[in-house]
């Protein structure tokens, strides 16, 4: 019965409110998409956390990697150069629960194998990728 706040700056989803009135006890908020980011919940919310991808693989200069999330969680993926050093941060942010599409462009970097890791909760998958030029 309370009317929701809407913001250009940042979404949210009220969870839950105490006995019906007006204070907020639990909310989400939405990080904003990054540059190359797509955004594609599905409609159907997955049982199990899983990554697939990336795809093409080898890519050049982009590939897509999707990310199935059965909770709302806190994301992170980051790509790493053969050596361990973090060449870029892709996501780092609240996403809600569903299939999310992240595409990766490798344009600003050299040919090679790179690592990408992807943490959701308490959630981890890594995988490889070559980029051919």
């Amino acid at each position: 019965t309370y009317p929701a706040v809407d913001s250009s700056s940042f979404n949210w989803q009220k969870l839950t409110v105490a006995d019906g009135g007006p204070d907020v006890q639990e909310a989400l908020c939405y990080g904003e998409l990054f540059p190359g980011e797509v955004l594609n919940v599905s409609a159907i919310t997955p049982n199990t956390f899983s990554v697939s991808g990336p795809y093409p693989n080898p890519f050049n200069p982009t590939t897509t990697i999707s990310i199935a999330l059965p909770q709302a969680s806190l994301v992170t993926m980051s790509v790493y150069d053969i050596n361990g050093r973090q060449v870029a941060q892709v996501v780092n942010g609240f996403r809600p629960a569903g299939i999310h599409q992240v595409t990766f462009d490798g344009s600003h970097l050299a040919s090679g194998i790179y690592l990408y890791s992807v943490t959701a909760g308490s959630y981890r998958a890594t995988g490889k990728m070559v980029l051919l030029k």
